[in-house]
């Protein structure tokens, strides 16, 4: 069995890259929102108030728009494997 060399594969790091991306900003966002949660009075200040705001609002929407981004670009990527196989 042949191995592919790793410059090809490049696509496939990318897809784990973002996945990886996605967990870890949700995994940030989650330890936010505890400490928002478990520490209400450090929302007292204006940083705490514009933190919040980041964990609550800003992050999980980033999460949203890189995981959805993922998905749309997963069928195109498939499909032109597909089409360079089928040309082969």
């Amino acid at each position: 069995m042949r191995l592919k060399p790793w410059w090809l594969t490049f696509a496939a790091w990318q897809s784990d890259g973002d996945v990886f991306l996605i967990l870890l900003l949700v995994a940030f966002s989650i330890v936010l929102i505890a400490v928002f949660v478990f520490r209400p009075q450090s929302t007292a200040t204006r940083g705490g108030k514009m933190i919040a705001f980041l964990a609550l609002f800003a992050l999980p929407l980033l999460c949203f728009g890189i995981g959805a981004s993922s998905e749309l670009e997963h069928p195109k990527s498939t499909q032109e494997g597909a089409v360079h196989t089928a040309t082969m």
